[in-house]
């Protein structure tokens, strides 16, 4: 839907082409445009007279626009405008400058507007559909650092040549742009998730009327939630659009590399209401909590958001200290009510896991058999199914992570074969021949059970 280009790196891009050398003198050397047209000839003009005022160039901290200069078609007429992101090196009440400049059909560009903001940096900036039709001209988000820990949220529209500030300047600990309605326009939610004395832990709905972004509900947050991990949106089970905003409990390390409780809030609208849809009232809590070990996500690709709630499986090794995890997915309604989706078994550490059939929950047992061969390190984890409680365990089948330098080789030895591979490590399998007289699975349902765990999450 945007298409945004980034013009800084077009320069080396521009001296590799035509074989040129040159000496960078100054950081602003960097951010030159190539001399590929006379559309970049002309926009360069212009960012050099910001600069030649007193400017220098700065980058949002984070988002899909994380370059100085961009250029995306706002008004959806074919041609780009331009967006340059600058510090006032002489401060002022409002030193940060995000200037939007148009472009002529002749290709020449001149300043359209400049949005001004108080902080530190720039920390964000979307462009987003807040007001009218998908192919009205599209609005700025622009999110403000004050301090490190302190932001504030603002929103503009371009109007014959002016920017109309759309909603104020908000301070918020995370915000959101969402389409809980489904009508084509996006709205935003603003999370307050620092309760003070006259604010609660809240989920501010905001939505467009004429041309303003008003306060159209507001539903509270965990009153459990210690600080906001990350922000997704999804869907639940009826098909319905719902933000879903995972953070620690207050008495949980606040810590993305440490395992620890984390709670959920899932809002959505409920008859046109803004909802915390799996909110307790009596605890202040949703309904979510649970001990973590992945994100929340859409886990079987069928389109709905699910949780995963982990269940300790048995180890086989009485001895050993070793934990196991497996976990269930679910999927929520508008009600708040919840369904397994998904049964996987979950190895964080070595980034794999099984989806599982949810029958053999109560009848796999596990252990850890890790060796190292030369330069070569094996992680592996064997599965024992036992079929009632009067029976012995007996080995299923087993999967391995090799690293180091023999491990393409060493994960396909003794009758092993491989399961997927990436730059540092070889996953593989081998099948035990009780699985087959058992008829519980063979090669190729393991290799459908099998998933490497995606780290892709980028941070709101």
């Amino acid at each position: 839907m945007r298409r945004t280009a980034l013009l800084p790196a077009c320069l080396t891009l521009a001296l590799l082409l035509t074989g040129c050398s040159t000496t960078v003198s100054s950081p602003e050397d960097y951010y030159r445009l190539p001399q590929a047209s006379e559309e970049y000839e002309s926009l360069e003009t212009c960012l050099q007279e910001a600069l030649n005022s007193g400017y220098e160039y700065v980058s949002p901290l984070k988002g899909d626009t994380t370059q100085p200069v961009s250029v995306v078609d706002l008004d959806g007429d074919g041609l780009d405008e331009a967006v340059a992101f600058f510090r006032d090196a002489d401060g002022g009440e409002n030193p940060l400058k995000i200037c939007l400049y148009q472009q002529s059909k002749d290709g020449e560009y001149s300043l359209l507007t400049t949005i001004e903001g108080q902080g530190t940096a720039i920390n964000s900036v979307t462009f987003c559909q807040l007001d009218g039709g998908v192919d009205s001209v599209k609005e700025l988000l622009a999110s403000w650092q004050i301090s490190s820990s302190v932001y504030t949220l603002s929103a503009y529209s371009v109007e014959e040549g002016a920017a109309v500030q759309m909603m104020d300047f908000t301070t918020y600990s995370r915000y959101a742009v969402v389409d809980l309605d489904a009508d084509g326009v996006s709205e935003v939610v603003v999370l307050q998730s620092a309760a003070t004395d006259t604010t609660e832990k809240q989920a501010q709905y905001y939505v467009c009327q004429e041309q303003r972004m008003v306060l159209a509900g507001m539903a509270p947050l965990s009153q459990s939630l210690s600080s906001i991990d990350h922000v997704r949106t999804g869907v639940l089970s009826g098909g319905e659009a719902a933000l879903f905003v995972s953070g620690y409990v207050a008495d949980s390390a606040a810590d993305e590399n440490s395992n620890s409780d984390q709670i959920t809030d899932i809002f959505a609208l409920v008859d046109g209401v803004f909802t915390s849809v799996a909110l307790n009232e009596h605890t202040g809590d949703s309904s979510t909590l649970h001990y973590y070990l992945a994100n929340d996500q859409d886990i079987d690709g069928d389109g709905i958001w699910e949780l995963p709630f982990p269940v300790l499986m048995n180890n086989l090794d009485e001895d050993s200290t070793d934990t196991f995890y497996a976990l269930l997915w679910q999927e929520y309604d508008l009600s708040g009510a919840s369904e397994l989706s998904t049964v996987t078994y979950y190895n964080g550490t070595d980034g794999w896991y099984l989806v599982l059939p949810e029958e053999w929950l109560s009848r796999l047992s596990l252990v850890r058999s890790d060796t190292t061969s030369g330069n070569t390190v094996e992680r592996g984890i064997l599965f024992y199914y036992q079929e009632d409680a009067d029976s012995d365990p007996f080995p299923l089948f087993a999967i391995y992570k090799n690293t180091g330098t023999n491990r393409t080789e060493r994960a396909v030895a003794d009758e092993r074969f491989s399961l997927a591979e990436d730059s540092a490590a070889a996953y593989s399998a081998k099948v035990y021949d009780s699985a087959a007289e058992y008829g519980l699975l063979d090669k190729a349902a393991l290799e459908g059970m099998f998933r490497l765990i995606e780290t892709n999450w980028a941070e709101d």
